[in-house]
């Protein structure tokens, strides 16, 4: 099988400086960063705290590409904030995607008592070669 996602995606931009390789968006990542907080260190400045505004410019420039890399869960930090922010509104997402639950035809949200509902996942594994070709078990004794 050919995996054509690896022959259509672009490569990542990368620049080199004194032999290291870096993102380019890591280094935005970093002045964005830097921008954030600006303002903050300019007001502990203007009351001449500069070792503080130092260390928070610093901070804004290391927690830049810190969100832009880390990935919690296994998806990116923006995905799970936003997962995090609608599971307070009551979505369902499945692998960073919303989905809706059915029973027939029905979207089901909420059960009787206005309860969300929760999917939970079988607690044990049943082999494949006991389902049949509609998902049911088929009794193998």
């Amino acid at each position: 099988m050919v995996d054509l996602t690896s022959l259509v995606r672009k490569p990542p931009s990368r620049g080199y400086a004194a032999g290291v390789e870096f993102k380019w968006r890591t280094v935005v990542a970093g002045l964005g960063g830097v921008v954030l907080v600006a303002p903050m260190a300019f007001l502990l400045a203007r009351f001449q705290i500069y070792n503080v505004a130092i260390l928070v410019v610093v901070a804004g420039a290391a927690l830049g590409p810190v969100v832009t890399t880390w990935r919690p869960d296994g998806v990116p930090f923006s995905v799970w904030v936003s997962s995090k922010l609608r599971r307070q509104n009551r979505t369902v997402l499945e692998d960073g995607t919303e989905v809706a639950l059915h029973v027939g035809l029905a979207p089901v949200r909420e059960d009787r008592s206005g309860q969300q509902v929760t999917l939970v996942f079988p607690a044990v594994e049943v082999a494949p070669e006991r389902l049949g070709p509609r998902g049911n078990l088929i009794d193998t004794s």
